[in-house]
């Protein structure tokens, strides 16, 4: 039988399985500790919280946007502060550019740590540097410092609910990986004891056609060697919890990648509004291109209706360069 990936689906098929064995268990003589293995770890899955099923909606909706923004501001500051020093250390980076905290290059780093390290080393400078400060250009020692103690702090309050999260997801992923095992070790057994046809397999399934389970069954044969009972101190040594800047950054990539899919809505839009404008446009020349043809046949009309002597007496207006004779305004 293939059981569902989903957790909550998977728990849902064990208890059916188990509803099962208490059904035919006797008649199919099956290893009593099978039952027990899978009836505990249905047990531990249950008592998982299922919310670590998805991504935390506590960072998606305040988290990681707090710490997106502090990381964009972060970074202005830094574009800014560097732009202001061009114009005393160069624009190409030299040794003295790493006094101020640029070690390698005056690139703008891209991880959080760096950021701030880097806006505390160029604090340290200005403040040692009074007369470089800018305040029109938002460069003092003061909102340099801000920037990166926000992004300091939205940063640590990441790592703080990640690494709480991680743990919780951990825990719900070893009890879901423990059930699984248990499952298809019962499964396999049966798959020994009970043919394809046989009418039994409908109570370990809410398929009741033996056919469908039975080409389940032959599709989705038991891994040679299915987890055994994990233990409480198992959860933590069989599944490290992730660092917790990496599941921040992981995190953050998500959030970043949910901006970036509705940025390109946007863009999608902008191309459209421009494809229209661009159509205007083309009408609107078109237009003004009938009008001036119309100008100038009834400028020539005009000519061959002047008193004599009117033509020579008139300036040379050419509708090509100039206004026409006529101010005649342009249709649409």
């Amino acid at each position: 039988m293939k059981l569902p990936k989903q957790l909550n689906l998977l728990q849902t098929a064990g208890q059916q399985i188990l509803d099962g064995l208490e059904s035919h268990g006797t008649s199919l003589s099956l290893p009593g500790h099978l039952r027990a293995n899978a009836e505990s770890a249905l047990r531990e899955l249950a008592a998982a919280d299922p919310q670590f099923d998805k991504p935390s909606p506590l960072f998606m909706q305040a988290i990681g946007p707090a710490l997106a923004k502090a990381n964009y501001l972060a970074g202005s500051a830094i574009g800014r502060a560097r732009d202001v020093l061009k114009g005393h250390l160069g624009d190409e980076w030299s040794e003295a550019w790493a006094e101020a905290g640029f070690t390698s290059s005056i690139q703008t780093p891209v991880t959080a740590p760096e950021r701030i390290e880097l806006l505390a080393s160029l604090s340290a400078y200005f403040e040692s540097h009074p007369e470089r400060q800018d305040a029109n250009s938002d460069v003092t020692v003061g909102l340099l410092s801000l920037r990166g103690q926000e992004l300091d702090e939205a940063f640590q309050s990441s790592n703080e609910h990640s690494r709480a999260w991680s743990v919780g997801v951990s825990n719900r992923s070893v009890a879901g990986e423990r059930l699984r095992g248990a499952l298809l070790a019962i499964l396999g057994e049966l798959e020994k004891s009970m043919p394809a046809g046989d009418s039994r397999w409908a109570s370990f399934t809410v398929t009741s056609e033996p056919e469908v389970i039975a080409t389940q069954i032959r599709r989705g044969r038991p891994r040679k060697n299915p987890p055994t009972e994990v233990g409480a101190k198992a959860v933590t040594s069989s599944h490290p919890i992730a660092k917790a800047d990496t599941t921040a950054e992981f995190q953050l990539w998500q959030y970043a990648r949910q901006l970036a899919e509705k940025a390109k809505v946007q863009a999608d839009q902008a191309r459209q509004s421009l494809a229209q404008a661009e159509a205007t446009v083309q009408r609107l020349r078109a237009e003004a291109d009938q009008a001036t043809v119309m100008a100038k046949s009834l400028q020539a009309k005009a000519d061959l209706l002047a008193p004599a002597g009117a033509k020579t007496a008139r300036p040379d207006r050419s509708l090509s360069n100039e206004r026409t004779a006529i101010d005649m305004p342009l249709p649409g």
